[in-house]
């Protein structure tokens, strides 16, 4: 099993060439290999629908690595087009998708993005988009994994930010510590476990074609409300 590993993974390309059962767990899609994954784009641009119909018009996002190379820092269009973790890439093309349908402009939305995966990084993270003035920081921030938002809400708390009075907070997978954490977390939920039973399923039996997306649903909990002028 490949989990999420980057289009050009050199560990991916090795494996297919034993030409053993292998399935990949998120992503990439690769021709001629079982993938077990959601529809990342639509999932995450039903977390940003819900944050701009509630009023929210700057949106900050944080992201884990696009690429590995170490980077840190905004992400550009440039930036996001090179992006070789399908996964992020996709999550950012449906925040981007839901501003726009929306009639945002571009300059709405605020990508950050740390090479890291922990609760350090998404607070390194919240603290760079959080940190300006009054009237340029977002009044929303989405990130792309519960273990960064959970980092923003910590970031949030130091600058002194109440959530969601001052700022709302989205994650993405509906990790169990996003339920407990206060105030609770808002987020995109998705199976894991079921998608690993899958995963395991079709190397006991191997299949080489996509197959049916596991679902996902919206979880709306205390960390998200209506922009802070609209009170």
């Amino acid at each position: 099993i490949a989990h999420s590993p980057a289009d050009d993974d050199p560990a991916l390309a090795a494996a297919l060439s034993r030409r053993l059962p292998t399935v990949i767990a998120g992503g990439p899609s690769t021709a001629g290999v079982g993938c077990v994954t959601v529809d990342n784009e639509a999932a995450a641009a039903a977390a940003a629908r819900h944050l701009i119909e509630q009023g929210h018009r700057r949106l900050g996002v944080v992201t884990w690595r696009l690429r590995s190379d170490g980077y840190t820092g905004p992400v550009d269009e440039a930036r996001l087009a090179s992006a070789s973790y399908e996964v992020f890439r996709l999550r950012l093309r449906g925040y981007q998708r839901a501003a726009a349908s929306a009639g945002l402009p571009e300059t709405a939305v605020r990508v950050w993005e740390q090479p890291g995966h922990s609760v350090a990084d998404g607070r390194a993270a919240g603290h760079a988009l959080l940190a300006g003035p009054d009237h340029e920081r977002p009044t929303a921030v989405l990130a792309s994994t519960d273990v960064l938002a959970l980092g923003v809400l910590q970031a949030a708390f130091a600058l002194h930010l109440d959530v969601p009075g001052d700022l709302s907070v989205a994650g993405f997978d509906d990790i169990d510590e996003s339920a407990r954490v206060r105030p609770a977390l808002t987020t995109v939920h998705q199976s894991l476990y079921q998608q690993g039973q899958d995963c395991a399923r079709r190397l006991i039996s191997p299949v080489t074609t996509a197959g049916p997306l596991h679902p996902t649903r919206l979880v709306i909990r205390a960390s998200t409300a209506p922009r802070p002028e609209r009170r």
